[in-house]
C-alpha cells in the first residue's frame, strides 16, 4: 500500500472559478507503483489524465 494525499484548490482568474483536484502517491517500489497504475487503469480511469 502507498502513502496517499489529497487536495484541491479553488482559482478565480478574470472572473472565471475553475476548481482542480490532485491526488498524490507514493510507493515503496516501482513495481507497487506499477500494481496500482494497473488498478487505475482496469478501473476504467482514463490513462491520458495521468
Amino acid at each position: 500500500m502507498g502513502l496517499g494525499y489529497f487536495f484541491c484548490v479553488d482559482t478565480a482568474i478574470e472572473e472565471k472559478a475553475t476548481k482542480s483536484c490532485s491526488v498524490v502517491a507514493t510507493y515503496d517500489s516501482h513495481d507497487k507503483a506499477e500494481a496500482a497504475i494497473k488498478q487505475l487503469q482496469h478501473a476504467g480511469y482514463e490513462m491520458k489524465k495521468l
